[in-house]
């Protein structure tokens, strides 16, 4: 007989210890925290207690999160409403960037557009980007986001590109399956702002939204 059939005959047959609970008072365990004998029972008590920490903690972090997502959603709001509200086609792109710094706390945005009615020409947007750009924006299916392996898309921001350490690309479509025609770039000098191994599914909405806006200034 060996450990595991002593726990398998324990756990098998609970009413063991209830015919013999002598036996219980007499078992020791050693504490794991500073090493004094204790008995069953208030080792069970120590285990339980640490349970519930653990759930407390798990609790808190749930609602931390959904205060964060509350927050979150709550400036996605303010910000949609302001492009909308928002009469000056010409001002659009300045609405979408000054308010993804001002909402989000973004340090760098930038957006192109790259089928633009002639007589938005003269716009920041309206600056000609490289036809690697155009191609790698129609292949995205989902934003990127990652470090800055010298994307052109860096160069697009005002602060300078060599600060730039991190970076999320959003590809502007009116439809899932159309064709961009722009793109919308934040960027950061936190390396861990926009990581690779982290959910875009805001960032898609906030290209959908953007997108919507900046589609009335298409040809």
């Amino acid at each position: 007989m060996n450990e595991d059939d002593v726990a398998n005959f324990i756990r098998d047959n609970p009413e063991f210890f209830r015919r013999r609970p002598w036996l219980l008072a007499s078992i020791d365990l050693p504490d794991p925290h500073d090493g004094r004998a204790v008995s069953l029972a208030e080792r069970q008590t120590q285990i339980l207690r640490e349970r519930v920490r653990s759930l407390e903690a798990d609790l808190a972090d749930l609602a931390r999160n959904g205060r964060d997502n509350d927050a979150l959603d709550q400036g996605l709001a303010r910000w949609s409403s302001a492009l909308l509200a928002e009469h000056d086609e010409t001002r659009l792109p300045q609405r979408v960037v000054e308010g993804l710094k001002e909402v989000f706390a973004v340090p760098a945005v930038a957006v192109r557009i790259w089928e633009l009615e002639p007589r938005f020409a003269g716009l920041e947007c309206a600056k000609p980007v490289g036809a690697d750009v155009v191609r790698f924006a129609a292949s995205m299916q989902a934003p990127f986001c990652g470090l800055n392996a010298d994307f052109e898309a860096a160069g697009w921001m005002q602060s300078d590109a060599a600060e730039i350490r991190s970076l999320a690309l959003i590809p502007l479509r009116t439809e899932c399956a159309a064709a961009p025609f722009g793109l919308l770039t934040l960027g950061s000098a936190d390396l861990h702002r926009f990581r690779s191994d982290m959910g875009t599914a805001f960032l898609s909405r906030i290209g959908q939204l953007a997108a919507a806006a900046l589609s009335r200034l298409r040809g």
